[in-house]
């Protein structure tokens, strides 16, 4: 695993324009750069000399081989990064698949030597998307608290307005007006591109909010999938798809059939649901089907 040589010293904030062109790429696309085994929580001071912890990387030098990603194309990326755990651990096996959340800082040397992101900055945007996810998830299922004005007439609820000014306020800091051709509509449009990864769940957050997509999970693999509206065509299977790929639409239809056998057999629900390594809700589902 890597480790630093050296404590983590931060530059100036006037010197870390040239930085983001190392970690996320300046095009239509937003693309991010995994940090993988590369990272490393480390102690360190900020460029006002405020003791903090870092969670680093080398700074990357010639990034054209470097695997980037579309974090956009990562559904439920803001989901994933609410269940991690509130810790370095978590907070690092989670930048090892996705990266820094924004533009990280630099150590203060010519050339830099390392980038880093300190623990406020990962604390504090674990925080806000998981409030947000929480918030999304109760107004998705109804169970949102019905708040109402002294007159008696409904209003909207505190809960919605904390996140549309934390979606707003993140958005405006983390995205960009671009020209993209849209595969769907084959031509260009006018869009607004995240520009971080910590803008990408913040998009999602958006889109999800405003009711644009809505997310469901594979029913074998459990990996998020994204659903549009149940329009014809392909927004159509995408909403009723209930597996992500071929591969886990075969093994289902296998842990299926399973089911039916092992009921038949006399085997309870829960019994079943743990010989499958799923939940009971989703037995049930096989065993009506």
């Amino acid at each position: 695993m890597f480790q630093p040589i050296r404590p983590f010293q931060a530059a100036k904030p006037d010197n870390l324009q040239q930085l983001s062109a190392g970690l996320f790429a300046g095009d239509a696309l937003c693309r991010c750069l995994p940090l993988g085994e590369s990272a490393a929580w480390v102690s360190g001071t900020e460029s006002d000399g405020t003791a903090s912890r870092f969670l680093v990387r080398p700074f990357p030098g010639d990034v054209a081989g470097e695997d980037f990603f579309n974090p956009l194309e990562v559904h439920g990326l803001a989901f994933e990064f609410a269940a991690v755990p509130h810790t370095e651990v978590g907070f690092l096996s989670f930048a090892r698949r996705y990266g820094f959340l924004g533009v990280p800082r630099a150590t203060d040397e010519n050339p830099p030597q390392y980038l880093g992101e300190c623990w406020t900055d990962w604390q504090d945007a674990h925080a806000k998307i998981g409030a947000a996810v929480n918030t999304l998830r109760y107004v998705e299922s109804g169970q949102e608290p019905v708040e109402l004005r002294a007159d008696g007439t409904p209003c909207l609820g505190t809960a919605r307005a904390g996140i549309i000014g934390d979606i707003n306020e993140n958005l405006k800091s983390v995205t960009s007006m671009r020209v993209v051709w849209s595969d769907s509509k084959q031509r260009h449009e006018l869009r607004a591109v995240p520009l971080t990864l910590l803008g990408a769940m913040w998009w999602q957050v958006a889109r999800l909010f405003v009711g644009e997509v809505s997310y469901t999970r594979c029913k074998v693999c459990g990996k998020y999938m994204e659903r549009g509206p149940r329009e014809a065509g392909t927004a159509a299977r995408m909403a009723n798809a209930v597996f992500c790929s071929a591969t886990c639409r075969s093994r289902g239809h296998r842990m299926r059939a399973k089911a039916h056998a092992l009921r038949s057999a006399g085997a309870a629900i829960s019994d079943i649901a743990k010989h499958l390594t799923t939940d009971e809700a989703t037995v049930n589902e096989w065993l009506v089907s």
